[in-house]
């Protein structure tokens, strides 16, 4: 579950109900812009106590987060200005243009030290919890976050980003040797046919990133080393409809990216096969947004994206948001996609998320059911038939755990599991 909608002095509070809907881990975006914005001098750059760093409001998101019984990890971006490179173009937002690689990999140095689970905080004397996992940047394929996207013709992004990803990895690894570095999720849709846009489709700058396009062999003389690559595979339909143009990737298509890091490891520019994280997906809901998706329709969309990314290898999945953002300045411009309206009230698909359900296929007498349970126990099936549940056996569960069953098929309407004295939202057959 994303954290981005937190903020003091009720972190603590929407930490909690993030739990609540079934939450394990949360994103805490440490913005270097905010924490740096004066230019250390020489070795305090890695030093995590710093005077002139300013950590207090995402250590407060890291207490929260832990004291709710939830597992942070942290997220990178957004360089302050001293450390964006020179002949910035017009039109380039702040934080993305040209980041100092050296600089980047100091201030990671700073990060990975202070969240290592030994670190005093000078400002409390109280030692700050251990961060076991770093995620470097954000949708560095569009120009938004990662600036020019090309440059003389060909692709500049992806170089700059393997540099941030190498510097990234090095000073986590050096700090905490255990821990998980993840590159940044892509964003799922680029532009096509043109040298100078300002998003590159997630495939292209995936292959140009780990070296496989020819027009960029030249450059890259180390391979890219990360633990986890992220994906953001937002859609604008269906969980089970890919995208069109083949070089993008949403829900059902994460194959795409998986095939390039196997070529990757093939061709050497990989030392390994990363895992799979999606690091944000979501659809807005109706109410509030008017242009978004139905109540009941959401829940089982909800259900059914966890399925298909957890079919596709996903190890983590990331819901962006918790609580919905205020429609500023319209609805269609902000993210109304949370488990909670921006008053508090839990969504209805908020259930699916905790406790998803789908019947994934059939046979003449069988349904297969595919599950995770919220709580460990023993999940009871039913199905609904003749206007009425009937219980048709049960299984043991995991906390978390996902299981694949099958129920009856004859006559039957709609499948839900019992646990722990709460149902899964039904699944309808029809």
């Amino acid at each position: 579950m994303d954290i981005a909608a937190y903020s003091a002095p009720d972190v603590t509070t929407w930490m909690q109900r993030s739990a609540e809907v079934g939450a394990r881990r949360v994103r805490v975006n440490v913005f270097w812009a905010q924490v740096a914005p004066t230019a250390p001098t020489g070795d305090a750059a890695a030093d995590p106590a710093w005077s002139g760093y300013q950590f207090a409001a995402f250590d407060a998101q890291v207490r929260a987060a832990v004291a709710a019984g939830l597992e942070p990890y942290v997220n990178v971006s957004r360089a302050p200005a001293w450390a964006e490179g020179g002949g910035r173009r017009a039109g380039v937002g702040p934080g993305s243009w040209k980041p100092d690689v050296s600089a980047f990999g100091r201030f990671m140095t700073a990060v990975a030290r202070r969240y290592s689970g030994s670190f005093v905080d000078p400002a409390t004397g109280q030692t700050l919890p251990r961060v076991r996992a770093f995620q470097i940047w954000n949708e560095p394929n569009l120009d938004t976050y990662l600036a020019p996207q090309w440059e003389d013709g060909k692709p500049w992004a992806p170089e700059r980003f393997r540099e941030l990803v190498n510097a990234g990895y090095a000073a986590v690894k050096a700090a905490q040797a255990n821990a998980t570095v993840a590159t940044a999720g892509l964003a799922p849709f680029g532009d096509y046919g043109t040298t100078d846009g300002k998003r590159l489709p997630p495939v292209r700058f995936l292959r140009s990133m780990l070296c496989l396009d020819d027009d960029l062999q030249r450059t890259c003389k180390r391979t890219a080393r990360f633990d986890v690559l992220a994906h953001h595979p937002y859609a604008v339909r269906a969980p089970s409809k890919g995208a069109r143009n083949p070089d993008d990737v949403t829900i059902p298509d994460l194959g795409r990216l998986t095939a390039v890091t196997k070529a990757a490891r093939k061709a050497g520019t990989i030392r390994r096969t990363p895992k799979l994280w999606v690091t944000e997906v979501s659809y807005d809901s109706s109410p509030p947004d008017p242009d978004g998706v139905p109540t009941a329709r959401l829940a089982r969309w909800t259900a059914e994206l966890l399925w298909r990314l957890w079919r596709q290898g996903a190890e983590t999945v990331i819901w962006y948001l918790v609580r919905d953002a205020p429609p500023t300045p319209t609805y269609a411009a902000s993210y109304q996609s949370g488990m909670y309206l921006l008053d508090g009230t839990r969504k209805a698909s908020a259930q699916a998320f905790r406790f998803p359900l789908v019947v994934t296929g059939r046979s003449s007498r069988k349904l297969r059911v595919w599950l995770r349970s919220p709580v460990a126990g023993r999940a009871q099936l039913q199905i609904r038939r003749g206007g009425r549940w009937r219980g048709v056996g049960s299984v043991s569960v995991r906390a978390d755990g996902v299981r694949t069953v099958q129920v009856p098929r004859g006559g039957t309407t709609a499948v839900r599991a019992v646990v722990g004295g709460e149902a899964s939202p039904a699944w309808s057959v029809g």
